[in-house]
């Protein structure tokens, strides 16, 4: 297993990696229609290259297969993290976070913050975030329930 930055060549399993964690897991928080919206199953794929190569996102691989993958912007959003549905609990998660947190320190941000599913709050509280509201947005012709969570630079650490 490693981290590494993304390469324009990974985004088509970026996307697979998307789509599984959204209808495999998301899927116990948010309606089939919710999840058809937030990942719908048809690639537009000169979207989805140019989404990847503006985010620049850190990926986990292991054996060969990205598993994973998140991002952090240079005003401390994370618009993009997610575990593939199959490799969920084996800790990938956790060290891409704790590879975002050091991404952050290096850039020297006041703090990270996102706005998250109800799926994955647990996850962000567990890792030091504070919901900061809770909110109601749109995608597609869907509303979703989800918060904006922040995590304070002084809580960050270097491994």
């Amino acid at each position: 297993m490693f981290i590494r930055q993304a390469t324009s060549a990974d985004a088509p399993a970026l996307f697979a990696v998307f789509h599984s964690a959204v209808h495999e897991v998301c899927c116990r928080d948010y309606t089939p229609a919710q999840c058809a919206a937030w990942a719908p199953a048809e690639l537009n794929a000169p979207d989805w290259h140019s989404r990847i190569l503006a985010l620049q996102p850190l990926v986990v691989e292991v054996a060969g297969e990205v598993v994973a993958f998140a991002d952090v912007q240079g005003d401390g959003l994370i618009d993009c993290f997610y575990v593939h549905g199959r490799q969920q609990g084996r800790g990938y998660g956790g060290m891409l976070l704790q590879a975002l947190l050091e991404k952050a320190y290096e850039m020297e941000l006041a703090s990270v913050y996102g706005e998250i599913s109800l799926t994955a709050q647990p996850f962000f509280l567990r890792h030091g975030f504070v919901i900061e509201r809770r909110q109601r947005v749109p995608c597609r012709g869907q509303w979703f329930d989800n918060a904006r969570m922040r995590r304070m630079c002084g809580e960050l650490s270097r491994g």
